[in-house]
């Protein structure tokens, strides 16, 4: 679903370059987080689902506010 949404609003010229940088921003923020999710590992597994399980949810309340505006700005 992401990809289609990216394909259809990323035009033809730009496409690989906008694909490489959004997996070079997706690479950088796994080399920060990583380390914060193998520090919460190390304290225990209670501690570990509950962070993680935590970001999710403020990840899924954030997104319908994210996606909107994402639209209007290509419109």
């Amino acid at each position: 679903m992401v990809e289609y949404q990216l394909n259809q609003n990323i035009s033809d010229q730009s496409r690989a370059t906008t694909l490489s940088g959004l997996g070079l921003i997706g690479s950088v923020i796994s080399i920060a987080l990583n380390p914060c999710i193998g520090a919460l590992g190390d304290r225990g597994l209670t501690y570990t689902g509950f962070g993680l399980g935590l970001a999710l949810l403020l990840i899924g309340l954030l997104i319908p506010l994210i996606v909107p505006a994402v639209n209007r700005t290509i419109k």
